[in-house]
């Protein structure tokens, strides 16, 4: 499964503003693919352990990244451009 940059922008995108907004993971399950539904459940519920089911590696590393607010998963990003988002916004 590739995932392109654009869709991973946009997820990411998507998954901040949702947590700006106290995110609902009812909307999560309602998502098609697989990845994007346990990245969405993994930020909206703060657990990591729904990112261990993403099985793109870049996807899981953000979903990692994100969820445990630590700049060491976004080193494992392949693309460099999705490793430059995931530094560049986590705090």
């Amino acid at each position: 499964m590739k995932t392109t940059l654009k869709s991973v922008l946009l997820l990411v995108f998507g998954l901040w503003c949702a947590q700006l907004h106290a995110a609902n993971e009812s909307y999560c399950h309602s998502i098609q693919n697989a990845d994007k539904r346990n990245f969405c459940i993994a930020v909206a519920k703060g657990q990591e352990s729904y990112c261990h089911s993403v099985q793109e590696s870049d996807t899981k590393n953000m979903c990692l990244a994100m969820v445990k607010q630590q700049t060491s998963y976004c080193h494992s990003i392949g693309s460099s451009d999705s490793r430059n988002f995931c530094l560049g916004t986590l705090r």
